[in-house]
């Protein structure tokens, strides 16, 4: 007998079931899943090491079935916090498109692991848009701010890869104090890249909070591919990414001064400031020569422990 799992999870969000029911079918999709890893793969890996194959185009491993693998447990976390989401949130329009999409989009997967699951009642993916509806976005959260319908709203959730890059960008120029890098002039293209090799020099002076650069930098790199393709990414993918960097955009609360920093996912003591300072702007000299210019921001978006 086929098993039947996502068929089940899907029709209850289509056919608008009771919440509990939708939570009970999506659990027991998960479940599904957490089984048939384990019956496949006895040794899980450490999340470093999934984190590694997911965030990469599936074409470009040498070893595809490592993709396949790892974003089976990638899937599990996002359906977790959908979950969680789930009973924190209204279950709208975008919550409910988000998690068919997962569900469709994880049919090669499953089946790959499981060539005798049950999808003969997939037809087609969901995870597609009209062209016309991106443009329709940014017309109105330009004008207004706000998406002006729920297939606004819809496409402005698939599009949080552009937000995760230039979140990315920000805040990488921002740890190191940068506004903007002129090399005779004119701003260098490529600083985010020499970012990170500048934060790699650095790394002694910063204490971090759950999180590594080089995932940071590899997550940046792969919305690279599908910002510039038009493809959408799997959706645990993209959650994936935003779940990660919740530690580098962490807002750290001070119970004893009763304050917050927005920047408390990196600490630095202000007695190393000035080297931080000396130091970036030797290795940038080095990455662009000397007619490279850098214009500095007040401070660098970092909690400055005294």
């Amino acid at each position: 007998m086929k098993n039947n799992e996502a068929r089940l999870a899907f029709y209850s969000i289509k056919e608008n079931k009771p919440l509990n029911e939708i939570i009970d079918n999506l659990s027991s999709f998960n479940n599904y899943l957490i089984n048939l890893y384990n019956k496949k793969y006895p040794r899980k890996p450490k999340n470093r090491d999934v984190y590694q194959r997911i965030f990469i185009q599936a074409n470009h491993l040498k070893n595809h079935k490592s993709f396949l693998k790892n974003n089976l447990i990638a899937a599990q976390w996002t359906i977790e916090r959908v979950i969680s989401n789930i009973q924190d949130f209204q279950l709208n329009k975008s919550l409910k498109r988000l998690i068919k999409d997962i569900i469709c989009d994880l049919q090669p997967i499953i089946k790959y692991h499981d060539p005798e699951h049950d999808f003969t009642w997939l037809l087609g993916n969901t995870n597609v848009h009209i062209s016309n509806f991106y443009h329709n976005l940014s017309y109105h959260i330009f004008w207004t701010g706000f998406p002006s319908s729920e297939d606004n709203a819809v496409v402005l959730s698939s599009s949080a890869p552009f937000l995760i890059r230039q979140s990315i960008e920000y805040k990488i120029k921002r740890v190191l104090g940068i506004y903007r890098l002129l090399i005779d002039g004119v701003d260098d293209i490529r600083l985010i890249e020499k970012c990170f090799k500048v934060i790699e020099k650095n790394k002694n002076y910063y204490k971090i909070k759950n999180f590594d650069f080089d995932i940071v930098n590899q997550i940046y790199s792969w919305t690279n591919f599908y910002i510039h393709a038009g493809i959408r990414p799997f959706p645990w993918i993209t959650e994936n990414a935003i779940d990660y960097l919740n530690s580098l955009f962490h807002v750290h609360k001070d119970k004893a001064k009763l304050s917050f920093s927005l920047y408390g996912g990196i600490e630095v003591k202000q007695e190393d400031l000035d080297e931080i300072r000396n130091n970036t702007k030797q290795n940038f000299r080095k990455l662009c020569g000397d007619k490279m210019k850098i214009i500095w921001i007040e401070k660098p978006e970092v909690r400055i422990i005294k």
